[in-house]
């Protein structure tokens, strides 16, 4: 990839891009808002407590599953970054994408990659299906689709599947502008190769 390749990764192959030892993608993955996280080892025993009423009983039985509630299949609508080559075609009032699960992502920074599209504001986000008031909070303005350099090759991330059923006609604009221009701006770095300009590129989803 770093001599020209593009690597595409979708829905929950974003676990392995952006895995600390993986690290093609620089981002990753949220835990629920406000949680509390505990340095647990995973025995067969914990230590002791003790509950003396209501309030300890209530800290005693808080969540201790420190990931966002799984999105059940709902439409969440996403806005595209206008400048960039792969939101091509995408209208202002950006595109609805089925999402489902638990991955949300924390947005690249600017000398990591580009937020090609995001997430909508809270009062546009849900453009179908029940959306709690928790997710909601936390999808605002996260990234849908991330794309990375690495090299002279691409990495390019989509949070959810665009071409979910062929149905949703926004994700396959995206989707389209990926698989016909993404190997092109990878030959921008291309070289020499016995006096003729070549790319070294490979294409892998």
């Amino acid at each position: 990839m770093e001599a020209g390749g593009v690597l595409v990764a979708i829905g929950e192959a974003l676990r392995f891009i952006t895995d600390p030892d993986v690290a093609l993608l620089s981002t990753q993955r949220e835990r629920l808002a406000g949680s509390e996280v505990e340095d647990r080892e995973k025995s067969a025993t914990i230590a002791g407590s003790l509950i003396e009423g209501p309030p300890d009983n209530a800290a005693a039985l808080r969540r201790r599953d420190p990931m966002p509630d799984p999105l059940p299949g709902v439409l969440l609508r996403a806005v595209a970054d206008r400048q960039h080559w792969l939101t091509a075609g995408v209208g202002d009032g950006g595109v609805n994408l089925l999402v489902e699960g638990r991955d949300v992502y924390r947005p690249s920074a600017l000398d990591e990659g580009v937020n090609a599209m995001r997430f909508a504001s809270a009062q546009d986000l849900g453009a179908g299906g029940h959306l709690w008031a928790e997710n909601r909070a936390q999808w605002v303005w996260k990234p849908a689709v991330a794309v990375t350099k690495r090299g002279r090759g691409l990495v390019v991330a989509f949070v959810s599947d665009p071409n979910f059923r062929g149905a949703l006609d926004g994700g396959l604009i995206s989707c389209s502008s990926m698989l016909f221009c993404a190997v092109r701006r990878t030959r921008d770095d291309s070289t020499e190769v016995r006096g003729t300009r070549q790319a070294r590129h490979s294409f892998a989803i």
